[in-house]
């Protein structure tokens, strides 16, 4: 039972970090506006960074895979993550490796190369659940940052990004309809080239998200807010025969101020308050490991290692143990690049499509505890409970009717994406909420197909429609439902410089 609590020393970092990035993005917007003053409007438009997964992030030197411009609507959020940090590493990361840069540096003065950067995307949608009323939802987001090359070996690139996302149908378990989120996400990276080959990049990070999860919520004391900072290195080597590959280890620190232990303040009497908040916080290293071969196919393998600061493991007679609570998270995938059908010139006509192949597999040592009565001396004890399965499947497929000579693309696209999650030792429940023999599935899919039209060379205009469908073996939906389905329309824009 978790309920919000306020810690004064985490609250008050939490706002200097954010302070700091918001003074970081007024730096980088000037920086980016005395860099684009005195030069002409670049002759190719910057494309847009594509919408990062936890497990699809591509190798630096592999072309990114076009994604149909859904991805940003409330109805495909991002898939049931691992966790909070595979997420946010995996989106720190990408960011990093697939860095948006302008055809030509738009400011070059004794030797030294600045491309700024800025993006906006604007979401709006209907959405139709089978369960619950109708809803609007909206998202909107923004990035700004430039890539400063002092000379051929050495640049240093610099992003910050804030992005507000509305109500919508989730992919991850325990997250409501209505559940809103603000992102504030600040980056900066140095990039040495030891070789021609070889490539060592070193970063800083820091993210705030404040989550409103209803009415009862207001912005900054959300349960499961939280703030996270860290350092990374990664390392590119490109090998002989178009094969590129990358090995990064980072480490991060999330703090969540807001939530403490209700069941740990009943226990004490309240007189330890403080002690039970921050059980949330833990310092999370990820390893990973990207490949490319050649323009078509990438492959990656990463490791996340969670260390809870004062999480304990609950015991079976509902106390906690002095055990500290450790999680583990493997991701395995591989995505393709793929031309169906050749375009008849330029891009015109073609067929293109680029499927990917996502495996998560979490363990973790924290137990669980049904208490079916306040008060209960015999509670359910589930051991393992957290730990899952999951297979991640998309299969987007598009058509390029239309080249504009400025080299926009107008397309029609199809995408197919399923997500499907098995706990090793949950129990499903039924309508009552008592546990079954069976374990607990999930199986979510979704097919989104739209159109996308470039409105100039910086503007591109999407719309589509989502059809969402979730089933499950768990029938216990008195708080989140987990049997259910949803249309979705929506239209969104994206701008790109």
């Amino acid at each position: 039972m978790r309920a919000s609590g306020r810690n004064g020393k985490v609250g008050k970092t939490r706002k200097v970090m954010a302070a700091v990035s918001f003074a970081a993005a007024i730096i980088m917007a000037g920086a980016a506006a005395m860099a684009a003053a005195p030069a002409a409007a670049p002759a190719t438009a910057a494309k847009p960074a594509p919408a990062a997964k936890p497990a699809a992030a591509p190798a630096p030197a592999a072309k990114p895979a076009p994604k149909p411009a859904a991805s940003a609507t409330p109805v495909t959020a991002t898939a049931p993550a691992a966790t909070v940090a595979t997420a946010v590493s995996a989106t720190a990361s990408s960011a990093a490796m697939a860095a948006p840069v302008t055809a030509a540096p738009v400011s070059e003065s004794a030797g030294i190369k600045i491309d700024p950067y800025y993006s906006f995307n604007w979401t709006e949608a209907f959405t139709s659940p089978s369960v619950g009323d109708w809803f609007v939802g909206s998202n909107f987001g923004t990035s700004l940052g430039g890539k400063y090359t002092f000379n051929e070996a050495q640049a240093v690139l610099g992003m910050c990004s804030l992005q507000y996302r509305g109500p919508g149908l989730k992919t991850q378990e325990g997250r409501e309809f209505a559940e809103r989120t603000i992102d504030i996400n600040t980056m900066l990276e140095d990039r040495w080239t030891v070789l021609p080959n070889y490539t060592v990049r070193t970063r800083a990070l820091f993210m705030d998200e404040m989550r409103r999860a209803g009415s009862n919520e207001v912005w900054g004391h959300g349960l499961y807010d939280f703030w996270t900072t860290g350092l990374g290195i990664a390392q590119d080597f490109a090998v002989p025969g178009d094969v590129g590959m990358v090995g990064d280890v980072s480490y991060q620190y999330f703090g969540f101020p807001n939530y403490t232990d209700l069941l740990q303040e009943f226990q004490t009497g309240g007189a330890t308050a403080e002690q039970s908040g921050g059980l949330q916080d833990y310092n999370n290293i990820r390893f990973r490991a990207d490949s490319r071969f050649g323009k078509i196919a990438t492959a990656w393998l990463g490791w996340s290692i969670q260390s809870y600061v004062n999480a304990k493991v609950v015991s079976e007679d509902g106390t906690y143990s002095k055990k500290a609570q450790l999680d583990n998270v493997f991701d395995v995938g591989s995505a393709l690049d793929l031309t169906l059908v050749p375009a008849e010139s330029g891009s015109k006509g073609a067929v293109k499509s680029s499927p990917s192949l996502g495996l998560t597999f979490k363990t973790s040592n924290q137990n669980f505890l049904r208490f079916k009565t306040f008060g209960d001396l015999h509670p359910d004890f589930i051991k393992g409970y957290y730990n899952y399965n999951q297979v991640e499947l998309s299969a987007p497929v598009r058509w390029i009717y239309d080249e504009a000579d400025d080299g926009g693309t107008s397309s029609l696209y199809l995408s197919l994406d399923w997500i499907f999650t098995s706990y090793a030792k949950r129990p499903a429940r039924n309508d009552l909420g008592e546990f079954g023999s069976k374990k607990m599935w999930t199986s979510i899919f979704m097919v989104t197909p739209g159109i996308a039209m470039p409105l100039n060379r910086f503007t591109h205009w999407n719309i589509g429609y989502t059809f969402h469908i979730q089933n499950s073996n768990n029938k216990f939906e008195k708080f989140l439902p987990y049997n259910f389905q949803g249309h979705t329309v929506f239209s969104s824009v994206d701008i790109a410089y």
